[in-house]
């Protein structure tokens, strides 16, 4: 019996040691990993922090049905060019969202989306859905063709926390927003196609690096509050 017990102590030592090497192994592997990504995504899906950075090496577009949720603190990177020559601009990576997508960053812990030349930062369709109207907490950096496009024409929404890093470029694009809020938005160029009458572009406590309308046709009104309007 005796006998019997060391041979099961020393089989349970020998599993558990070959179970903390497997761990050690494998703990780089979700801490710094690199995902790529492209095409559609037709299922519900979560990015995380630990994930990052998810290297868009095509265009990747969430589809109707499904929700991406990106956690605080994950980076997106958009390759130099698009792998599957697809979208509005084939040579440049487009990252759409056709569904919901749920955006955690938070001012000290944004969600970091880095650009390549002309690539599109993030584009919302005309259909796509967002939790409480607000997207919040995300960092541009890098280069884009826009940093942000919102087609969901007029439709309301919140921006928050957001900044860019390139003050010039980095355009935040909107077609014809609805009663819209920026809050909180630093270093941002913004420009809409027309703001509808009836309907009000609220802007507080921003940078804005330039402001425009292309055409320049408004009929709907701006509201500017404790913020800094830069030529």
């Amino acid at each position: 019996m005796e006998r019997n017990h060391r041979q099961t102590i020393r089989r349970t030592r020998r599993g558990c040691a070959w179970l903390l090497g497997l761990g050690l192994l494998l703990s780089p592997v979700f801490a710094f990993g690199q995902t790529n990504v492209q095409g559609r995504l037709n299922f519900s899906t979560t990015w995380t922090a630990n994930n990052s950075p998810y290297v868009l090496q095509g265009d990747v577009t969430v589809g109707n049905a499904a929700t991406l949720t990106i956690e605080a603190g994950t980076r997106i990177e958009l390759a130099e060019t698009d792998a599957l020559s697809s979208g509005e601009f084939p040579t440049e990576v487009e990252f759409k969202i056709l569904g919901r997508i749920d955006v955690q960053g938070t001012p000290e812990n944004p969600v970091v989306i880095h650009g390549h030349r002309m690539g599109i930062g993030l584009l919302l369709s005309q259909d796509a859905r967002l939790v409480d109207e607000t997207l919040s907490g995300i960092s541009f950096e890098g280069s884009f063709f826009a940093a942000l496009v919102n087609k969901r024409v007029a439709a309301s929404t919140t921006y928050e926390n957001i900044t860019c890093a390139n003050p010039k470029d980095d355009y935040i694009l909107s077609d014809a927003p609805g009663s819209s809020t920026f809050d909180n938005v630093q270093n941002c160029p913004l420009a809409f196609k027309r703001i509808p009458a009836g309907k009000t572009v609220t802007i507080e406590g921003s940078t804005i690096t330039n402001f425009g309308a292309y055409p320049p046709a408004s009929l709907g009104d701006i509201v500017i509050n404790n913020s800094e309007m830069q030529a």
